[in-house]
Formats: structure tokens, sequence, C-alpha cells
């Protein structure tokens, strides 16, 4: 049976970003289950692609890195989706709108943020949070990987020793000045609080930080302990035993996230009840599943957007006038209508439809005729040829037919694409890490439904994720802006102009703004919505017998 939401634009509410319901159906109830599950095994998520290894900070393997980092919690903060109405489903929660994680509370001043570090929260090595846990594992950001180093400087922290524990119940972020993410940021997966002293039990004097360890394990203070970990193919969870938020924990006393490539299989061992969870299904899948009994499909805002992302490497791409006659030769809504089956909606704005509330700077419309003067403007009146690469674990199962979709499309003002399909998700985020691409069709997936963090983390300058070369400093100029609070009419202007720049200079091509959607055995109960894409697997209900 199917649980849709389709939506449309309505006023954002404070601290939220909204939309107006068209048809709701009923949501589940979280009651008391029986800790089982239909198949017997626990709560089985099917997946595309499960990572090589866990170390998230040095080698993030793209959406299996994602999953295993937000399910994994551990966090000071989480957004308080369960605060919004129908489950999360219709509004998202935004940059003010977190619940006390690890963290029981916390004051933000001119220049710093105090946390106050939960007692009693315990790992299930059977150690101790505390503030040095958190100094620790954010100190270890910053000297492993680029995304530590990144989201420290988009909050606005200090740039020299940003993290200090004053005593062990205090954990002070030192700023430069309060900005809309100071606090939201620690809901991101690359702030999971480690177990420090786990951790410290197994490192050596030539790696300090334990990097070999979290190869293969995560400590931390969340809900989960992993069990068994088989590269690329599958992880094994079970219950955190000393899980500190325990009397809100759901059913499910075991976690496997297992790896199956093929969307069909996902959706057939879903149906015949051997999972109780397949994500990234083609959407014909959902489409399918929707008739079902035995599978509920739910479908609920997201900020999330597909991408064409255009490597301006590639000296044709290097032209905004090429990379706007791309955007204006794309028809969104036969998109929409075909490979999407109206999962989403055309992304006919610079900027997601979620922050627009109702305005309609930076449309952008189909004009193939535009397309082709441009084109020949830049000095291509014969048309290009391109590479354009691929691959079902991002943005899903259905980057083929909407690759197959654009390569038709283009073709109509003169635009000769060539496909190139990427098996193994590892290496198609490498690929997108190492800018070894020229076309590439991707997903924009923020955790947070805020428009300054979500521009930022793909399109800034001196972002990590902008492997495609895009610097605008009119772009750079309005981010500065949305990063500070602003009165309701300075945001509005600086959204707009945003989305302006975005239609205008084509730092990629938005092509859909995606639903959250999601295919769930019809015994799970108690799914809430989140900005993170998570499915919060610890917190679910079974009505399993």
């Amino acid at each position: 049976m199917i649980r849709t939401v389709r939506s449309v634009l309505r006023p954002v509410g404070a601290g939220a970003v909204a939309l107006l319901l068209l048809a709701v159906c009923a949501w589940p109830n979280v009651g008391s289950g029986d800790r089982t599950s239909a198949n017997g095994e626990g709560f089985v998520y099917l997946t595309p692609a499960v990572p090589q290894q866990l170390d998230m900070w040095n080698q993030f393997e793209g959406d299996g890195s994602r999953i295993v980092g937000y399910e994994m919690g551990s966090t000071l903060v989480t957004p308080d989706s369960a605060a919004m109405p129908d489950a999360a489903c219709e509004e998202l929660p935004g940059t003010d709108d977190l619940e006390p994680g690890l963290a029981s509370g916390w004051t933000v001043t001119e220049n710093a943020i105090d946390f106050t570090i939960r007692e009693g929260v315990l790992s299930a090595a059977g150690n101790e949070l505390t503030a040095y846990d958190v100094e620790w594992s954010f100190e270890r950001t910053l000297e492993n990987g680029a995304n530590g180093t990144f989201s420290a400087g988009l909050a606005n922290f200090r740039a020299e020793d940003p993290y200090e524990a004053v005593d062990e119940r205090t954990f002070r972020v030192h700023t430069n000045g309060p900005v809309t993410m100071s606090v939201a940021i620690f809901q991101y997966l690359t702030f999971m609080v480690l177990d420090s002293e786990e951790v410290k039990a197994h490192a050596t004097p030539d790696d300090p930080w334990g990097n070999a360890y979290l190869q293969t394990h995560i400590p931390n203070f969340g809900p989960w302990a992993i069990e068994s970990f088989t590269p690329g193919t599958e992880i094994v969870w079970q219950r955190n035993p000393n899980f500190w938020n325990a009397e809100n924990a759901g059913d499910y006393g075991r976690f496997i996230l297992r790896a199956m490539p093929e969307s069909s299989l996902r959706t057939q061992v879903l149906q015949v009840g051997e999972a109780e969870y397949a994500e990234k299904l083609d959407f014909a899948d959902y489409s399918f599943l929707e008739k079902s009994d035995d599978v509920d499909v739910i479908s609920c805002l997201s900020n999330y957007r597909d991408t064409l992302v255009l490597n301006q490497a590639t000296a044709e791409l290097a032209d905004p006038r090429v990379r706007r006659a791309i955007s204006l030769a794309i028809d969104r809504d036969v998109l929409v209508q075909g490979p999407y089956r109206g999962y989403g909606f055309p992304a006919d704005h610079g900027v997601s439809r979620v922050y627009l509330d109702g305005s309609a700077a930076g449309a952008v419309e189909l004009d193939r005729e535009t397309a082709k003067e441009l084109l020949a403007e830049a000095g291509y009146p014969d048309g290009i040829d391109l590479a354009l690469t691929i691959s079902s674990s991002r943005p899903g199962a259905h980057a083929q037919p909407v690759a197959v979709q654009l390569k038709d499309q283009l073709a109509k003002v003169g635009i000769d694409l060539t496909l190139e399909v990427i098996g193994s998700a590892s290496q198609f985020i490498n690929r997108f890490n190492k800018a070894q691409y020229e076309l590439m069709l991707y997903m924009e997936p923020p955790p947070v439904a805020d428009l300054y963090y979500q521009m930022n983390l793909y399109n800034a300058s001196e972002s990590y994720q902008n492997t495609f070369g895009y610097h605008e400093a009119a772009f750079e100029e309005v981010l500065a802006q949305l990063r500070l609070p602003l009165s309701e009419a300075d945001y509005a202007a600086a959204r707009d102009r945003m989305s302006e720049i975005s239609a205008d200079t084509v730092p990629v091509v938005y092509l859909v703004d995606r639903a959250n959607t999601h295919a769930f055995a019809s015994s799970v109960d108690g799914y809430v919505n989140s900005p993170t894409g998570t499915v919060n697997v610890w917190a679910l209900r079974s009505t399993a017998e």
C-alpha cells in the first residue's frame, strides 16, 4: 500500500523549511514491539553499496559512508524532526530546530559555544563519555581529511585550537562570532563523537589517531556496536547495551546493512519479506511496490537535488554560456514524469524550492533556441562532444534512464553525449573527488536544511566538494551574507540573489528536486523524516509477531 506526500510551496515557518501537503495518508504509530523482524535476522537494510572501510574521515565513500555515519549517531545534537508536523514529512527542521544528543544543553556567546556533556553516557565498551572524548574526536577531524577543517570554517570556528575540554562536563568551541550554522553543524556525521579511550587502546606511536583500527571499527556512544564487518558486502550491528537513550529505542536488536547492487533484486527481496528496508530503488520499482500490501512506500519533503556536474577543467565547460546552454536545453518536466515517475519536482530555480517561499527568483525554463544561440556565441555553432559519467550508487538506480534522457535532450541543441557507466561506488566517488570526469550525474544530499550550508558545501570555491572548478565572486559575496543571522527581508533578498546567480552562472545544472522516498516492509513502524536522509533504524518499531 502507499503512504505518499505530494507537496507544493507554502510560507516558511520560523527556523524551518516548509511545504504544504496536497495529500497526507495515515502515518504509522510508534508503539511497543518485541525486538524481532519478519525475517528473523534483525533489521535488514538493503543498499547498493557498503563501504570498503569505515574511516569516513580519511576516506569518504559516498552514500555508503553516509549511511554508516548517520545511523551510528553519537553526535552532540540531532535535528528535531519529531517536533515537526506529520513526522517532518511536510516541514524539515532548520538550523534552530535541534534536539540535545550527547550534549544535554548549550550556550552561545560572542566568541564561544559551551556544550554541557550529558552524564552517565557509556560506549559499548563501558567507557563513560566526557568532554575529553569530544575534544579528541573533533581534533582528529582536523588532522584527518579535509571535511573537518572545511566544516569548522563554514561554522566560523577559530582557525587555531578551536576545541577545548574545559572540564569533564564542559566542551567549548572557540568561534569568530555566531553564525547560522554555529550549533547545527554538530549534527553532521563528521562530528561523530568517538570513544577515545577505546581508539587509543588500539593506536600506536606511528598511528596516534588510530587510523588503522578505525578502518574496521567505530567505537562511539550511539545506539549500535559493530558485530561484524565484511568490506564492501555487509555490516552487522548489535545494540549498544549501555545506550543512554534506551527508553526511546525501537524494537530491533540487530541491524544488518547488506550490499545488493541491483534495484530489481532489492525490490524482490523486500517484497518477499526477507528485508525490512530497501533504498535507492529505481522509481519504477517504487511505483510497483505502491501496489503491494506487504510494503509501505513513503515519500516526504527533502532538500536533496539531483545534479549534472560540469567540470570546468574541460575547456568548453569553463564558459558559462555553454553551462547555461546545457541547463536551458533540458526539459525537467519530462525527467520528473519519466524516469522519476513523479517522485520529485523539476529543479526549475537556482536554489531548491524548499527555500524559496513562493519566490520566482532565478527561474530556469526550457529554451532550446536560446541554448543554441549561446553555444554559437561561445564558438560552438556545430555543437560539442562530451562524456557523461554515471553510477547507480549516486544518485540512484535511475541514473541510467536519466542519462539516456539527457543524451536525447541535449542532442536537440547539438551536444553529443557519450555515456560512461561506473559499477563500483567507491570508484565513482573517487572519480568525483579527483575531478576525473567531464559531465557527471550526481546528487546534492545536504544533511542540514539551510540554504547557506547547502550552497557553501557544494559550490563555494574553497569547498572540498567543489571538484568542478566553479568560482564566482558574486556568489561568494552572497554566501557571506547568508552566513550571518539576517532579518526576514534581508534574508529574502540574499536568497533571491543567490538563486539568480546560480541560474545565470550555473555552478552545476540542477535537474530534479528530490523527495525522500522510502520502501519499508509493512511490519515497520515509526519512521520520522530527517534532513540527513537516514531512517534511524535504532528508533523503528516492529509489528511482526
